[in-house]
């Protein structure tokens, strides 16, 4: 519904509030949807580093135990 103020046509205002709460409603969902995929992508990279760096050392202990017994 439009209103005529002034030679203008304008949304009432409880209108231009509701929409501007649902905006920032949607922008914090968002925000809050971003840190979460934020966070997971951190804790697969920090699993993916942890598994690398434990191949790493069992194969170099491995290297060793084999020179120890030759």
């Amino acid at each position: 519904m439009l209103l005529k103020i002034g030679g203008t046509f304008t949304e009432p205002t409880y209108k231009l509030d509701i929409r501007k709460a649902l905006e920032a409603k949607a922008k914090q969902a968002a925000k809050k949807k971003l840190k979460k995929i934020k966070e997971q992508q951190k804790e697969k990279l920090k699993k993916k580093i942890d598994e690398k760096l434990k191949d790493k050392i069992d194969d170099e202990l491995k290297d060793k135990l084999k020179s120890l017994f030759k």
